[in-house]
């Protein structure tokens, strides 16, 4: 008996592969006939662009920033330029993610401290005092992490 239905369901499996080809085959022709009645429209869209996320314009805005405060001549750094800071950057995140959780909070406050600091020297170059010196973070996080 199963033997016999053998017949009947390897006829019904091809016939489902040739409605399947069919239906493939309709779609694609319905696209075809779309992309020529409105080639117009089509061709007219701008090209997609790949958006940066908020972090990374962030990033290089400060980045842009600092290099006209510290330069007025020197360019924005590259896309090159700006991933290899971001990765750089990761990379300090994830090794900080491994500290103990004391060194991680003092080089956390040490991080916040000199960005005050910073603000604070921005704020007092547009008054017209004088800047002070401060310890570079990778100094600071070096120095943490030997602790």
């Amino acid at each position: 008996m199963i033997e016999e239905m053998e017949d009947q369901v390897s006829a019904i499996l091809q016939e489902e592969k040739e409605e399947m080809a069919l239906r493939k085959a309709e779609m694609e022709a319905v696209k075809a006939e779309n992309m020529i009645e409105h080639r117009d429209e089509i061709f007219s869209r701008p090209k997609k662009t790949w958006f940066v996320t908020g972090k990374e314009k962030k990033m290089l805005a400060k980045a842009a920033k600092a290099s006209k405060e510290t330069d007025k001549t020197a360019e924005v750094i590259s896309a090159k330029q700006a991933e290899d800071l971001k990765m750089k950057e990761k990379r300090k995140r994830e090794r900080e993610i491994h500290l103990p959780r004391k060194k991680r909070r003092r080089l956390e406050a040490a991080r916040e401290m000199l960005e005050d600091e910073t603000e604070n020297s921005k704020e007092s170059n547009k008054k017209g005092k004088k800047e002070r010196s401060g310890i570079p973070l990778v100094d600071v996080a070096y120095r943490r992490a030997k602790l």
